[in-house]
């Protein structure tokens, strides 16, 4: 009687359904216990947990957040078919990025971005090539005194009076800050690679600002191939898109590289791109193998260095605005001490800082709370290692959730909220970091401009604090504009400022 009642009501289809759901669960779950992987949500046939993530309403860093209080801090997680294993916390990301570097510094094959790089460069090259690149990196860094306290302040000081200036010029009316924070902090990385700033009206300064983020737009449009690699079949016009895009962009930096090679004096190196140059004669002389032998690896060096050195930094400083402009009382705050210590008969430079802790205090909690770069660069296993006694197979894809790390409330009290006093020590005349606060990164692979970047932060901010005080359109809404647009970075949705020139 089952029997019959059984095929009378369920058919053969649903059956067969049924049975290789099961099928595909038992070999998955048998996988994962038999690898001693990270536990993890099952995720669907072919795409994974892609869409629980894509659709989580606070964004992936959130949805991450929330996988882990079911399975633990380390997890493995599947976007489409590719297993990633997820760090969230402190101590996660120390042990893994820090501690484990040796095994989890490798950057892993992302299809779009190889079409992009090629494995090359400093961001996405491994082993000897990166090793390499890295230490020619840092030792030109000092050798042409670009990292010195003052060359590199001196610049940054200069283009602080350009922005001032170009601020000024709108005499109190309404504006969007991006544009102006993303050509004074690109011009920083144009002092450094090219030798030369630009003024804020220059074609080809505007052209090549445009070109890179059309290029990244395109590239963010395309991630998913990442994860599902058949998709690159059927959006073949977006591959030749970013190629034709990436051609813009590196023809732009062979110019400029032409340009330095007819002026090139072997006695004095003027920037980045000669001392790569020369380095580049150098290494060919040998004869011996090496990423210098190859002139591709420069270009996708360049582009690099323009990349990384302005998009997370224009974007923290967008956010401080929008922050000081929602704190008018921690705006004020700041003011006040900047007109103690400094005055307005001169600039505030690297010298006045450590006589400005609350003003250090609020670009710490800037970045804290804006954690621009939620997920890192990800990294990748070099080989199988333990990790907190699971198996990380060779090459697996590591995700260090860093915007966990930054809104932790075992480590942050209330971290939803801004707080800068939360960086300072009981007498509020010391900033104290907290170990937790790694916003560049941890490990081997730390930002390598690191040092830039906390420079620029501290000048810009605090001179355009000096000089002006910022108020929000009265039209937006607050709610919104502080939600995070998702892309390469978390940026805030667009918005508009007054700036009312100060006079003291």
């Amino acid at each position: 009687m089952l029997t019959h009642y059984f095929c009378q009501n369920v058919d053969c289809t649903t059956v067969l359904l049924a049975t290789v759901v099961f099928v595909l669960v038992k070999v998955y779950l048998d996988r994962r216990t038999r690898a001693r992987l990270p536990p993890g949500p099952l995720g669907l046939p072919v795409v994974g947990s892609l869409p629980f993530i894509v659709s989580h309403k606070g964004g992936a860093h959130r949805a991450m957040v929330q996988m882990a209080e079911r399975y633990g801090d380390v997890f493995s997680v599947y976007f489409g078919s590719k297993l990633i294993v997820v760090l969230n916390g402190y101590r996660a990301v120390r042990e893994a990025l820090a501690n484990r570097g040796d095994f989890f510094s490798d950057r892993p094959s992302l299809i779009v971005v190889d079409l992009l790089t090629g494995g090359k460069g400093i961001a996405e090259a491994n082993g000897r090539n990166w090793r390499e690149q890295r230490r020619f990196f840092l030792k030109s860094f000092r050798t042409l005194e670009l990292g010195s306290s003052s060359r590199l302040e001196y610049r940054i000081l200069e283009e602080c009076r350009h922005l001032v200036s170009g601020i000024a010029l709108l005499e109190g009316a309404l504006f969007d800050p991006t544009d102006l924070l993303l050509n004074a902090v690109s011009n920083i990385i144009c002092c450094v690679v090219f030798g030369k700033r630009f003024d804020y009206s220059d074609e080809k300064f505007l052209s090549l600002l445009q070109m890179l983020h059309e290029l990244m737009q395109s590239v963010g449009n395309a991630a998913a191939i990442h994860f599902i690699p058949a998709l690159k079949y059927v959006m073949r016009g977006t591959f030749k898109e970013i190629e034709q895009k990436r051609d813009r962009v590196f023809d732009f930096e062979r110019t400029i590289v032409q340009e330095h090679l007819e002026s090139l004096d072997p006695d004095n190196p003027r920037d980045f791109v000669d001392a790569y140059l020369l380095e580049m004669r150098k290494r060919k002389a040998t004869g011996k193998e090496s990423s210098f032998a190859d002139d591709d690896y420069m270009v996708v060096t360049l582009s690099d260095l323009f990349t990384a050195g302005t998009e997370t930094t224009s974007t923290t400083l967008k956010w401080g605005l929008l922050y000081l402009c929602l704190q008018t009382d921690v705006q004020q705050k700041a003011q006040e001490e900047i007109d103690r210590v400094v005055g307005s008969h001169r600039q505030t430079e690297m010298a006045d800082q450590a006589n400005l802790p609350y003003v250090q205090a609020v670009i710490c909690e800037i970045q804290r709370m804006s954690s621009v770069f939620p997920f890192s660069v990800p990294h990748c296993s070099s080989a199988e290692a333990e990790l907190f006694g699971y198996t990380i197979p060779k090459n697996t894809e590591i995700l260090p959730n860093l915007w966990s790390v930054h809104h932790d409330s075992n480590v942050w009290k209330e971290p939803e909220k801004f707080i800068p006093e939360r960086f300072l020590d009981e007498t509020l005349e010391k900033v104290v970091k907290p170990e937790e606060f790694i916003p560049f990164g941890i490990g081997p692979r730390v930002c390598l401009g690191e040092q830039l970047g906390k420079m620029e932060l501290f000048l810009f901010l605090s001179n355009m604090l000096q000089n002006f005080r910022f108020e929000l359109d009265g039209d937006c809404i607050v709610d919104k504009i502080t939600t995070p647009i998702e892309g390469l970075t978390l940026s805030p949705l667009p918005y508009k400022v007054r700036a009312i020139r100060r006079i003291l």
